[in-house]
């Protein structure tokens, strides 16, 4: 061993570095070692006042520096601090024990212990600028660095990075960039952070340092940050291969929770858990205190997302614990602090989390770090709504949180940022739909962010997020395209329980287009399908709905069946693999015709109630599916051209007994309907208050058809119980006393006729049971009789009642209401008919006239205002009587004007009710009822009124009306179209 020693000697001569030990062979670590006993078998390290030799101090600084090369951290600890930094040492030994130190210092997380140092070399080195004090210099940057003081940091780096170039130290160059990278990235710069982390790599790569690996994974955490986790990887795979050759065992635990971070961001639960565990066992083993620290970061970050909140604290505190040791006022306590704020929120702890959130952000804010700064504003909006604070709060902070993350490009966070405030304004409960509805601009943002980072399972989650959070917000055909979207994301990852969650869902979008059509009151198209050719229709429909196929099959067209818009091979192929069903005559899908899976763009196939047409209506592959209000326009142009045969102005040519009017729209829809049902032998009911015309009504819907029997009108309320079922039903000769002689009942005698029940609401419950059965059976049994008899007819029933209020207290049987409302019209009330209101008068103005024998009187524009302006509660029936009063007491040869009409036309307050509902006095679900006015409806109603006034005084004359009211006759014009006042001409 003596001849070792002298070997030692000789070392003196070489500037006593750690790069020394750079590709020390495997072959030399058993001669080490065994140097290594025998050294301190002779050393006196124990003995303080032991005789310092310059032979001894060459001794012990080799041996610290092998117990480093050795990974024996802290031996070399030991040994190092052995050695008194005095005047004794040379210039290259004490630069070797203080680069040493420093070293240590910085692995062991003391980064003021390597602060200090930087005195001790100003007292020995007062020109401290020289090549072997640059390692040195470096490490104290890095200690800067941990504790957040950017601008001493950032002196030492670029000193060190321009002196290494002078130097020609290419190692030293190399690890300066590197650390101004992570610097910058510190500070939320992360483009110059990532110039600085490439220019160090490519001097790595030049000069092939062991710290390459280092480099590398600095990076892969870089872009982890941007959220470019694939790119991440990349970088990791290229350090893993780097990590033997390195012997630098920082770098393996570096690479194992970089790795592990990677995988967690990625949903790779699995991978990341195991990377983490192996990271935190060499980091525990090796005495790597950041590393550690960050292992239990992550490692809280799994367990909180599989559910072990408890587990998740334990180990977001022993973080903590270890971030405050190393350095108070650092990065890691910011990220610690804000994932405990975080972990108390999902445990409803606010208290906890507003303090953690307050310190963190402070602290963020006081060293720059902007990234932490940006998350945390996200974490105290959610503190916000949990502590039920102003919504308005909220928005901001996460208005900011999104501001910062795209200002620094991490795009990532920025997307779950974009989220959480699409989420909010989704959620808002004081805004209307429209305004709601801007949270969707929010999360289409994130994921386009998401689907540019090439993140398909984190993009396929924030599209079902989306379509969760907007339920009851968005229509339907909106939703669809969410749908469409999530669908092709979750065919990419080949996740078929998420597809069949989709296909269930996209399903009920689709069902309620059609369900919204049937419901909502359709807004007649203005295409006219009567006075254009069907094959000029199918183009017009096909640019109206930027449709790329449309057809149209008519198979009751007068020339025979046929096809417009296609070839018949082409929609016979196409019209098998419809799923429509003999209860269903719309279908509106996103695409991919059912059944067959024959791939297609998003279409609608209608059939027409009473006939077999059906029209397919198809868009390009890609395109946004059909609106509920664009189904709607397909369903009124099909039903018009179904009814091309049947105008409204053929009707009374068809039988009808009484003209029935029907100016305004909601009447003409009803006489559509009317000519669609007309055929029909379903049971059809007519709602609506007494005085509305149903009878009328009935009688047109059996003037229409083609049944060759009688109209039979019974009214249900007429007969005592006691002769209802002789009525109804007949009897025989002798079946009770009285019954001399044998009787048809009325059911039988409107056989292939309709059958009108008024007010079928006032029935007994016995008479129910039985009409029921002759509805379902289709035959009759008279009383006393023992057979039974076929009938054939069509029933039309009618009531002022709600049957479904009716059905709810047990008054009438609810099959027999199913069974009666197979068909359902709804007959507005006269309020609701203005444009009815004028050829009503003059109808019933001939009528009475011709029965009074007097001539027919002029109607003045004031006694016509007041008829438009009355609330009508008899309705039609209200208003023929009015008319025949007026008739009677009118002078020969006199107009009628208001001064003839009764107080209740005339009384100057009147109001009309804003909800206008089938029954009186009902209450909406705040309590007030349907006939009080708001302060906006009484101000509508009086502005009407002071117009009708005005034009009633003015004979009609716009200009001159608009000058008693003090306004211009154009505004006049907009507030007459405003309230739906019809302008009649003044009196001659």
């Amino acid at each position: 061993m003596q001849g070792k020693w002298e070997d030692i000697e000789r070392l003196r001569q070489q500037p006593l570095r750690s790069r020394f030990w750079e590709g020390l062979p495997e072959s030399a670590a058993k001669e080490i070692t065994t140097y290594l006993s025998e050294f301190h078998s002779r050393s006196q390290l124990d003995n303080p006042e032991s005789t310092f030799s310059h032979s001894s101090a060459n001794r012990s600084i080799l041996a610290a520096w092998s117990h480093w090369a050795m990974k024996q951290y802290t031996l070399a600890e030991k040994v190092a601090n052995s050695v008194h930094l005095g005047p004794q040492l040379s210039d290259p030994q004490y630069l070797a024990i203080v680069e040493l130190r420093a070293l240590l210092f910085n692995s062991f997380g003391k980064p003021e212990e390597t602060i200090k140092l930087h005195v001790l070399l100003l007292e020995r080195f007062p020109d401290v600028i020289q090549r072997r004090s640059l390692p040195s210099l470096l490490s104290i940057g890095v200690a800067h660095l941990v504790l957040s003081e950017y601008e001493k940091a950032e002196a030492l780096f670029f000193l060190c990075a321009s002196a290494s170039t002078i130097f020609e130290d290419h190692k030293t160059k190399g690890a300066s960039l590197h650390n101004l990278g992570i610097l910058f990235k510190n500070l939320g710069q992360l483009n110059r952070s990532l110039e600085y982390i490439n220019r160090s790599i490519q001097v790595g790569k030049a000069t092939g340092v062991p710290e390459l690996a280092l480099r590398l994974i600095a990076r892969a955490n870089l872009l982890s940050w941007k959220g470019q986790f694939p790119k991440a990887l990349l970088d990791l795979e290229a350090a893993r291969k780097r990590i033997p050759s390195s012997k630098i065992p920082k770098a393996e635990a570096a690479y194992n929770v970089a790795l592990g971070r990677a995988n967690l961001y990625l949903r790779n639960y699995g991978s990341a858990r195991n990377e983490l565990a192996k990271g935190l066992d060499i980091a525990r083993e090796l005495r790597f205190p950041r590393e550690e620290a960050l292992a239990y970061e992550f490692l809280g970050d799994l367990e909180r997302i599989e559910g072990n909140s408890d587990k998740a604290g334990e180990l977001y505190k022993k973080g903590m614990a270890i971030a405050l040791r190393i350095a108070p006022r650092g990065d890691l306590v910011t990220e610690l602090s804000r994932r405990l704020a975080d972990w108390h929120l999902d445990r409803g702890e606010n208290v906890d989390a507003r303090k953690h959130i307050e310190s963190a952000l402070a602290l963020a804010e006081e060293i720059g770090d902007r990234r932490e700064e940006a998350i945390l504003h996200r974490v105290r909006a959610r503190l916000i709504l949990a502590s039920r604070g102003r919504r308005a709060s909220a928005e901001r902070s996460l208005t900011k949180s999104i501001g910062i993350l795209s200002g620094m490009g991490a795009r990532y966070e920025e997307s779950l940022s974009l989220a959480e405030l699409g989420k909010l304004k989704l959620r808002a409960p004081r805004k209307n739909r429209h305004e709601r509805k801007h949270g969707l601009d929010d999360f289409l943002r994130a994921v386009k962010i998401l689907t540019r980072l090439e993140l398909p399972k984190h993009k396929l989650e924030m599209l079902l997020s989306a379509i969760r959070e907007s339920e009851g917000v968005i229509q339907p055909h909106e939703g669809l395209v969410f749908v469409s979207e999530a669908e092709m994301a979750a065919r990419d990852l080949d996740d078929q329980k998420t597809l069949s969650e989709l296909a269930s869902l996209r399903c009920n979008y689709e069902e309620e287009i059609a369900h919204r059509v049937d419901r909502r009151s359709k807004k007649r198209a203005a295409h006219k399908t009567g006075k254009i050719s069907a094959e000029k229709g199918v183009q017009e429909l096909a640019h109206r709905l930027d449709a790329k196929r449309v057809f149209l099959r008519l198979p009751w067209a007068p020339e025979g069946p046929r096809t417009i818009g296609c070839t018949e091979e082409d929609a016979l192929n196409r019209l098998a693999h419809l799923p429509l069903s003999e209860e269903q005559n719309l279908i509106v899908s996103s695409g991919r015709i059912a059944g067959e899976g024959v791939l297609s763009g998003p279409y609608m196939a209608y059939r027409a109630k009473d006939e077999s047409a059906l029209i397919y209506v198809e868009r390009a592959i890609g395109s946004a599916p059909f609106s509920d209000r664009e189904a709607s326009d397909l369903t009124t142009w099909a039903d018009r051209l179904a009814r091309r045969f049947v105008k409204r102005s053929d009707l009374p040519a068809r039988g009808c007994s009484f003209p029935l009017v029907a100016k305004d729209p909601k009447m003409r829809e009803i006489v559509d309907q009317i000519a669609m049902v007309r055929n029909s032998p379903a049971s059809i009911l007519l709602e609506g208050a007494t005085g509305t015309g149903k009878g009328l009504i009935a009688r047109l819907l059996h003037d229409l058809s083609d049944r060759r029997g009688e109209f039979v009108h019974i009214h249900c309320a007429e007969f005592p119980d006691s002769l209802v079922e002789s009525e109804l039903f007949g009897h025989t000769r002798g079946s009770f006393t009285g019954a001399e002689q044998e009787k048809m009942g009325l059911l039988e005698s409107a056989h292939e006729g309709t059958l009108f029940l008024d007010e079928v609401g006032d029935l007994s419950p016995s008479v129910q049971l039985r009409l029921l059965r002759v509805l379902d059976e289709g035959r009759i049994k008279r009383i006393g009789e023992i057979g039974f008899r076929e009938i054939d007819l069509r029933v039309v029933s009618a009531t002022n009642r709600i049957l479904e209020d009716e059905v709810a207290e047990k008054k009438f049987r609810q099959d027999l209401y199913y069974r009666l409302k197979v068909i359902r019209l709804e007959i507005p009330p006269l309020r609701d008919r203005q444009e009815d209101i004028p050829p009503l008068v003059r109808q019933f103005l001939e009528s009475a006239c011709e029965a009074e024998g007097k001539p027919v009187p002029v109607v003045m524009a004031d006694a016509m205002n007041r008829f438009l302006l009355h609330s009508w509660p008899g309705n039609v029936r209200e208003l023929q009587n009015e008319i025949k009063r007026v008739v009677a007491l009118l002078p020969q040869g006199a107009p009628i004007d208001a001064s003839q009409l009764s107080d209740t036309l005339t009384k100057k307050r009147r109001t009309r009710p804003r909800h206008r509902g089938r029954s009186n006095g009902t209450r909406n679900r705040t309590g007030i009822s349907n006939d009080q006015e708001s302060l906006i409806g009484h101000l509508g109603e009086m502005e009407k009124e002071m117009i009708y006034d005005a034009l009633s005084e003015t004979e009609g004359n716009l200009a001159r009306a608009a000058h008693v009211l003090g306004i211009s006759a154009p505004l006049l014009r907009y507030k007459m179209r405003k309230h739906a006042i019809i302008r009649y001409p003044a009196r001659k």
